[in-house]
C-alpha cells in the first residue's frame, strides 16, 4: 500500500510512527518535571546473556536446542513525573517498548518474557534489571571449510521493538555474559567466548517513522551475540584419517621390498589406494554435503595423490625404458614421499 506523506509534510515539529501522531502521548513531547526526572534519547539499554544448555550440536544436524537466560539493564525508571506532577509510564521494557529475542517457532519452545526485577541488590550500577529466558531450537548453517579444526559461531539476537531514535542496545560493561555451567554440549566442543555486536533491522515498508520532514522506515536496534565454539580437532583428526594414514604407510613400506618382487609391490600400493578411498567415504559420512572444499577433503585428496605417486614410482622402477633418476633408488623414493606426506599434511592443517 502506497503511503500518503502529505500530513507529515504539512505539519512541522511533530513525529509520526506508522502514520499515528505520537507527539501528544510520548516523550519528548510530554514535558517532564526537570527537577526530578531527566531523560536523554535514545535511551541506552545494556544487555547480557547466560548460556545454560546446548543440545544436538552435531555436523549432521542443521538445528540445535539452546537454553539462554538474558538480562536487560536500564537506568531509566519506568515511572516518571510530568510537569503536572502526574506519574506516567515510560520505557518499561517488560511491557512497552518490548525487548525480546529473535527466534523461530519450535515444538520445544518455552519462553519467559522480560520481568522487572527491580534494582540490583548491591546497587552498584543503579540500573533496573529485567530478566527473561528462552528454550527453543535454533537453525544453523555449518561452516566446515576448516573441518575438523573448524570454529563455529552460534548466533543469538535480542531486538528492541521500537525505533533507534528511542532505544539503542549495547553490551553491559559491568555484567558479563557467562557460559561456565553449560550442559549438554558434546565432548570435543568448547565455548571460547561470547562476542557482541549491535546490528540494525529495518522494518517492512509499511512501518514508517517520520519526525518533522524526515521520512524513513522504522529501524530497530538488535543486540547480536555470537557464541564462539571450537572443536578439539586433534583426536578427531587421528580418528578420521587413521585409515588413510595406514593405507599410505602400507604403500610407503613397499620401497623396502626388492624391485624384483614387482607383483607384491604393486598389489600393496594398489590396495592402499582402495583403503584410502574407503576411508574417504567414512569421512564424508561424518559431515553433511557441502559445496566447499574442506580441509578433510584436501587431506584425503593429498593422500590419494601420494598413493598414486607411489604406484607410478613402482611401475617406472620396473620399466627399463623410463628413468626417474634418483627416484629409481628405493631409499630416496621412500624419503621423498615420506617428507612430502608430513610436509603437505602440516601445511593443510596450519593453512
Amino acid at each position: 500500500m502506497k503511503k500518503d506523506y502529505q500530513k507529515a509534510k504539512s505539519i512541522k515539529e511533530k513525529t509520526y510512527y506508522n502514520d499515528v501522531y505520537i507527539a501528544e502521548d510520548y516523550y519528548p513531547y510530554i514535558k517532564l518535571d526537570r527537577n526530578l526526572d531527566t531523560l536523554d534519547l535514545p535511551v541506552q539499554v545494556h544487555t547480557k546473556i547466560d548460556i545454560y544448555d546446548i543440545l544436538g550440536l552435531e555436523t549432521t544436524n542443521d538445528q540445535f536446542f539452546m537454553d539462554i537466560h538474558y538480562n536487560v539493564y536500564s537506568n531509566v525508571y519506568p515511572k516518571l513525573l510530568n510537569y503536572k506532577n502526574d506519574t506516567i509510564d515510560f520505557f518499561d521494557f517488560a511491557k512497552y517498548p518490548r525487548i525480546k529475542p529473535i527466534y523461530v517457532g519450535s515444538d520445544r519452545l518455552k519462553i519467559t518474557d522480560l520481568k522487572n526485577e527491580g534494582l540490583d541488590d548491591i546497587d552498584i550500577t543503579n540500573e533496573i534489571i529485567y530478566s527473561g529466558q528462552i528454550q527453543t531450537d535454533f537453525f544453523y548453517d555449518w561452516n566446515l571449510k576448516d573441518y575438523p579444526f573448524d570454529v563455529q559461531e552460534l548466533k543469538f539476537e535480542i531486538q528492541a521493538d521500537i525505533d533507534t531514535s528511542f532505544v539503542r542496545l549495547s553490551q553491559s560493561n559491568f555484567y558479563k555474559s557467562t557460559f561456565q555451567n553449560v550442559k549438554g554440549l558434546k565432548e570435543g566442543y568448547r565455548i571460547e567466548e561470547i562476542k557482541f555486536e549491535e546490528k540494525f533491522m529495518e522494518r517492512p515498508q509499511e512501518e514508517t517513522f517520520y519526525p518533522s520532514l524526515a521520512i524513513r522506515n522504522v529501524v530497530n536496534s538488535v543486540a547480536s551475540y555470537k557464541i564462539i565454539i571450537s572443536r578439539s580437532g586433534g583426536w578427531l583428526f587421528v580418528k578420521l584419517f587413521l585409515g588413510s594414514f595406514l593405507a599410505f604407510l602400507i604403500s610407503w613400506i613397499v620401497f623396502l621390498i626388492p624391485n624384483k618382487e614387482f607383483d607384491s609391490r604393486i598389489s600393496l600400493t594398489v590396495g592402499g589406494i582402495f583403503g584410502a578411498i574407503g576411508n574417504r567415504y567414512f569421512v564424508d559420512s561424518t559431515i553433511p554435503a557441502v559445496q566447499v572444499l574442506t580441509k578433510a577433503d584436501m587431506i584425503n585428496n593429498m593422500i590419494l595423490a601420494l598413493l598414486i605417486l607411489n604406484v607410478f614410482i613402482v611401475i617406472v622402477q620396473k620399466n627399463d625404458k623410463i628413468n626417474l633418476g634418483i627416484l629409481e633408488k628405493n631409499k630416496f623414493a621412500m624419503i621423498f614421499t615420506g617428507i612430502a606426506f608430513v610436509l603437505l599434511n602440516t601445511l593443510i592443517v596450519v593453512w
